[in-house]
């Protein structure tokens, strides 16, 4: 099945990695996945018209050529909360998407025009697959994509660079680079290696993320109640062939297990989801008076911290680990 191709979340070790790899910024900008179509990771059609229509040449040369795009559009300064809101807004011209812009330009504190921000936008490339040859060796997609840089002449299309890394401290360095620049950390890729439909595998040794992580404490001020779906809701299947249950509320309800801390961070309340087995977060629920007023230490990737000041996570704080609950701090 036709996916994009997903690189695992997992903090890892640098020394584990097999070398050489090509090291290359990664970038906090909407993915964009075009094969006939303006796609989102998804496989779902990029709903606003606007930004279909300033990429379109991405869709023509796709389809007179059969070969597949794939990258970011990303502008550094604009916040990517902002850049997803323009690319899943129907029309921006719309009234309400004109005040919804207004209040997102006050949140995160940057004073751009909607037209503007557009025009900002540049498609960044990280691979391009030909024919739907996937087991093109990385290396050979890379050229690919350079070379139609060049033929495009186009300030909107930027052929993503990479770095050959021979070892961690090669990695080290880049990266500090990275984060220096304002970058979220660096993507490892195998030169050799195939363009895989769905996530990737440390094993497979195909690709990697490198983001900071560090420790982080929070005092436990609530517990948060865990939900099911209930009996007899179907589970759907995505455009990605995943199963997916349901996460309306009139289709879940409640039961007798925590789901989470919820932590002070900062003077703003978080939840920090439990890596635990369920007979452990059924204690958790059922005795929160010994948790509640306790300090939680726990892992995160903080660069790129939200404007709001929360710690940054994946959809499903994938990227937290609890470490321990202790007394005090």
């Amino acid at each position: 099945m036709l996916k994009p191709m997903l690189i695992l979340n997992d903090e890892i070790d640098l020394k584990q990695i097999n070398y050489p790899q090509l090291a290359s910024y990664k970038l906090d900008g909407l993915r964009l996945f075009v094969n006939k179509e303006i796609l989102s990771r998804s496989l779902k059609l990029i709903p606003n018209k606007q930004v279909r229509e300033k990429f379109n040449f991405l869709k023509e040369y796709s389809l007179a050529h059969n070969l597949i795009f794939d990258g970011e559009i990303y502008c550094k300064e604009i916040p990517f909360q902002m850049i997803v809101s323009m690319a899943m807004t129907d029309d921006y011209n719309a009234k309400s998407s004109i005040k919804a812009w207004d209040e997102l330009c006050v949140k995160h504190n940057c004073k751009v025009t909607r037209e503007q921000a557009l025009e900002y936008l540049k498609f960044y490339c990280f691979d391009c697959i030909i024919n739907f040859e996937f087991d093109t060796p990385f290396l050979a997609r890379i050229s690919n994509y350079i070379l139609i840089e060049i033929n495009f002449q186009s300030p909107f299309f930027v052929a993503v660079d990479h770095w050959s890394v021979f070892g961690p401290e090669d990695v080290e360095n880049i990266f500090k680079n990275a984060i220096d620049n304002g970058y979220e950390g660096l993507v490892l890729k195998k030169a050799a290696g195939q363009y895989k439909c769905g996530r990737t595998t440390f094993n497979e040794n195909l690709a990697y993320k490198v983001k900071l992580f560090v420790t982080l404490d929070g005092k436990i001020i609530g517990i948060e109640q865990a939900s099911r779906v209930k009996f007899g809701v179907a589970t759907t299947t995505n455009e990605l062939g995943r199963s997916v249950t349901s996460k309306k509320k009139d289709d879940r309800e409640f039961i007798e297990a925590a789901s989470g801390f919820v932590v002070d961070y900062k003077g703003k309340e978080y939840i920090i989801n439990l890596k635990m087995n369920e007979e452990e977060k059924k204690y958790i629920w059922t005795h929160q008076k010994e948790f509640i007023g306790k300090w939680v230490e726990y892992k995160c990737m903080t660069y790129g911290m939200k404007l709001n000041g929360l710690p940054r996570h994946g959809k499903s704080n994938e990227s937290f680990e609890t470490i321990r609950v202790r007394e005090d701090k």
